[in-house]
């Protein structure tokens, strides 16, 4: 493990990167990509199945990438024509080449379809076309590709349905959306709804600005900052005061106007106007960072005077930004990833991540913490082959 903050080898600045579950990739200002770490399944996209990379290697094919999505061992991207090409596992079709079995190079997503986003869950990936249609391929057994089968798709498939999207996000076997005036729809057996096969509105007719899925469960946020959730709820992760699963939206306990969410596995943390930071859910590591290791089924403060302009989070684990760009972590430790130069023992506050680094955004796979820089070098600590 890597307990502190270690530049990413080569001499490489990006623009963005993404984590996955155990590898993490980057397009620099030239729309190069590079990524490291495991690489079992090819998901680097190098054109091997080494066991990991411990520097940054290049993705075969010259592709010139402008976003990228990192599901669990995979990951796609898209050119800056709309093209999309996928690498790394493939065992459920979620590279949409139409084949099933790893692939460790870049191949082009089948059809002709010219996607303007895409999001990637733990074995599916969903596009969106500048028109606001959504497609969908890989994993099918929890419904999360909202065809209305239960049938894997190695190929792109309409999602069911005549709504427009303005943005859509994976969780972990369901699937959930944005229609360009707010309405959020959902679908997929494991997250919220009714096992639908294909989108559902979310009763309830609130409208969102941002709405983003979790592990079982989805969050968003109104104009006016007020957090709704609905979904899996048996850590409390939906702050309703309860461990109900909800089928539709219920507004967050506590009278705060929030600016910003992050839906972790089983937890959710939320930014006041004033950059406070709140957390509820599944505290067992610590993520919620009030000082206990008790899940909370409503909000509490998180432990800190710092005031926060972002958060993310994963399973065991949350990190904050500054607005001065310092970063601070709180939650599981066990290999290093609240890069405080220790390991082993959680810390239920937050605490500063060692080295002073001034970021400018935070990226969090499953035991992995990465920031870019002002000049575009990525730090990562946590869980890197070493």
């Amino acid at each position: 493990p890597v307990t502190a903050p270690v530049a990413v080898s080569g001499s490489q600045s990006f623009n963005s990167i993404v984590a996955g579950q155990y590898h993490t990739c980057g397009v620099t200002p030239s729309n190069t990509t590079y990524c490291w770490g495991y690489n079992i399944d090819g998901q680097l996209g190098d054109g091997s199945t080494d066991p990991f990379r411990t520097t940054p290697v290049a993705v075969i094919g010259g592709y010139a990438f402008t976003k990228l999505g990192a599901g669990s061992y995979f990951t796609c991207g898209i050119t800056a024509n709309g093209l999309t090409y996928c690498w790394g596992d493939n065992w459920y079709g979620q590279l949409g080449d139409g084949t099933i079995g790893t692939q460790p190079t870049p191949v082009a997503v089948t059809g002709t379809v010219v996607f303007g986003s895409l999001v990637s869950g733990q074995h599916h990936t969903c596009g969106l076309t500048l028109a606001g249609a959504a497609y969908c391929w890989g994993s099918n057994s929890n419904r999360q590709l909202g065809d209305g089968s239960t049938t894997n798709q190695a190929n792109p498939s309409p999602v069911s349905g005549s709504v427009v999207f303005a943005s859509i996000s994976a969780g972990s076997g369901f699937t959930c959306g944005l229609d360009r005036s707010g309405l959020a729809y959902c679908w997929g057996a494991a997250g919220p709804g009714n096992d639908s096969r294909v989108p559902t509105a979310v009763s309830g007719g609130k409208t969102f600005t941002t709405f983003s899925a979790g592990g079982s469960h989805a969050c968003g946020l109104t104009s006016g900052g007020t957090a709704y959730c609905v979904g899996g709820n048996w850590n409390g992760q939906i702050g309703d005061g309860t461990t109900n699963w909800a089928l539709s939206p219920v507004a967050v306990s506590v009278s705060k106007s929030f600016t910003g969410l992050a839906t972790g596995d089983s937890h959710t943390c939320g930014i006041t106007s004033d950059g406070s930071a709140y957390c509820w859910g599944s505290n067992q590591y610590g993520q919620l960072g009030d000082g206990t290791t008790t899940s909370r089924t409503t909000p509490v403060a998180v432990s800190t005077s710092v005031r926060f302009a972002s958060l993310v989070a994963d399973w065991g684990n949350t990190c904050g930004l500054t607005v001065s760009g310092s970063a601070y972590c709180w939650g599981n430790n066990w290999w290093g990833q609240i890069g405080n130069g220790n390991n082993g023992s959680e810390s239920l506050n937050p605490v500063a991540v060692t080295g002073s680094k001034v970021f400018t955004s935070l990226s969090m796979g499953y035991d992995v913490t990465c920031g870019l820089v002002s000049d575009g070098t990525p730090y990562c600590w946590g869980s890197i082959p070493s």
